[in-house]
């Protein structure tokens, strides 16, 4: 699977710029990643959250491609200028330097572009896979320790599709998060579980058994609420998401309520 609604830039709020916005479309029309990494090298310091997040989630998008190059994007110079990008833009906020400089980083952009980097993960774009590589590009590992910090902050203000695709990401990058992301993202579960569509909630628990971690001892709300999600849309569960949800329940050794 490749998350709930493939990711994407959009176009982003009021603060979009004529600029920004005609980079995003340049952007969203790329047929090629060589073309994506033109313009990110020709624009690099005119990129703003949602430019990063439609940039990467276009690679992203393309990385299944047997014609896709460079076959490993982190060897080139394009691609890194936008890790640090992507990296300076989920660290703005810190300080009122920082946040004047670059601007907000949107929790909706945040999910796309983990996203995006989960799924170039998982198609072999970024170098190494997996924890187990012995040598894992340090400028991606350091790229999502940052956007790590950033989900921390942003989850709060996540809707349900932007937390389901943050813990397929989660899941892909094979990288369980750290305690306070988990906690944030929790908090974010059991807030928006009572909407979740099938899709959602069947990439959520999956997550979960995959990352083999369940919601933390005494955190019943989360787990509750993920119960009832189950119950509300059960019926409208195609077959995949019925048997991936069994199969998490099982693997995380948690039976489900009666009903």
């Amino acid at each position: 699977g490749v998350g709930v609604g493939g990711g994407g830039g959009g176009v982003g709020g009021g603060e979009f710029s004529r600029g920004a916005r005609a980079l995003n479309l340049s952007l969203l029309n790329a047929e090629q990643p060589g073309q994506i990494l033109s313009i990110v090298g020709d624009k690099l310091d005119k990129l703003n959250a949602v430019n990063v997040s439609t940039a990467l989630s276009m690679l992203g998008k393309m990385s299944s491609r047997k014609d896709f190059s460079p076959p490993d994007l982190t060897a080139d110079a394009a691609f890194q200028g936008l890790l640090r990008r992507a990296r300076d833009l989920a660290s703005a906020g810190r300080d009122a330097r920082d946040l004047a400089r670059h601007g907000r980083f949107p929790a909706r952009n945040l999910a796309n572009t983990v996203h995006a980097v989960a799924r170039l993960h998982d198609a072999g774009r970024l170098g190494g896979r997996g924890a187990a590589d012995p040598d894992p590009d340090p400028a991606v590992q350091e790229t999502w320790s940052v956007l790590e910090l950033a989900v921390t902050q942003a989850a709060r203000e996540m809707n349900s599709q932007e937390v389901a695709n943050t813990m397929y990401a989660f899941e892909k990058i094979e990288r369980a998060p750290g305690a306070e992301t988990l906690a944030a993202l929790e908090l974010a579960v059991a807030r928006v579980a009572a909407e979740m569509k099938p899709q959602e909630l069947a990439i959520t628990v999956c997550a979960y058994s995959k990352l083999q971690t369940a919601p933390r001892p005494g955190d019943d709300d989360t787990w509750a609420a993920l119960e009832r999600a189950v119950v509300r849309v059960a019926r409208e569960m195609k077959p995949q998401e019925v048997s991936n949800t069994v199969y998490a329940f099982g693997k995380l050794e948690r039976a489900p309520v009666p009903e």
